[in-house]
């Protein structure tokens, strides 16, 4: 079965509040965009990446493309103006091919791993649908009005990172569901197969609290730091 990273780059980092979208500044000479590509261009269980931007942003990816010879990447797509849009381009442009995994990534979490890549393939075996998550070590509350209405036992919470991976004939069952129902209730994939097909069970692959996601300037700093360390 093939396995293809899906790397979702179509956002615009307007938090971060730079001339161009966060995916695009340069770390140590090289652009965060980059660096995720080449992680999943590297693995060897890699067999085709796609790209999800934003359209106006396309020539950044054929420029790369051309630079660093990235020649698994086959389909540069245009994303929509959500996470959810952005997925459904995926979906709507492998339509009709042979069954295959799928590993859904953050374009702006450049330090994901070789470990957690293969962990999501493998686990992909046992379930049709993985989420990659760390546990969390603080005290979570749920909050209502300003006040604290419930704290959750934090032993049975997690936080979702990416890769987010799934047998391609599941996703798509899923969104195709989640077409017919205008509310559009979820914000991420996990979210559109536990909401439209709850008797799927989701498989958790632990991530690593390395594995952040590029959102404000102090990031930056911690990807700079971690990058310089790994050399």
């Amino acid at each position: 079965m093939k396995t293809i990273a899906i790397i979702l780059a179509g956002g615009t980092g307007k938090r971060l509040g730079a001339d161009i979208p966060k995916q695009f500044l340069k770390v140590n000479n090289k652009m965060i965009i980059e660096y995720t590509i080449e992680a999943f261009h590297n693995n060897e269980r890699i067999d085709e990446i796609a790209i999800v931007c934003h359209a106006n942003y396309s020539q950044y990816f054929l420029d790369s493309i051309k630079k660093n010879n990235y020649y698994k990447i086959k389909k540069i797509l245009n994303g929509g103006n959500s996470r959810f849009l952005s997925s459904l381009a995926v979906i709507r442009a492998y339509d009709g091919e042979e069954e295959m995994k799928m590993l859904f990534h953050d374009g702006v979490r450049p330090l994901i791993t070789n470990d957690i890549i293969n962990r999501n393939i493998d686990r992909l075996d046992e379930y049709n649908a993985v989420g990659t998550g760390i546990e969390t070590t603080d005290t979570i509350w749920a909050v209502e009005k300003d006040t604290i209405q419930s704290i959750p036992d934090r032993r049975k919470i997690f936080r979702a990172q990416t890769p987010q991976s799934f047998i391609f004939s599941t996703i798509k069952r899923a969104y195709d569901m989640a077409m017919l129902d205008k509310t559009l209730p979820v914000t991420d994939d996990c979210g559109v197969i536990k909401h439209y097909l709850p008797e799927e069970k989701i498989g958790i692959v632990t991530g690593d609290e390395r594995n952040i996601k590029i959102t404000r300037k102090e990031d930056l700093l911690l990807l700079n730091d971690i990058l310089n360390e790994r050399k």
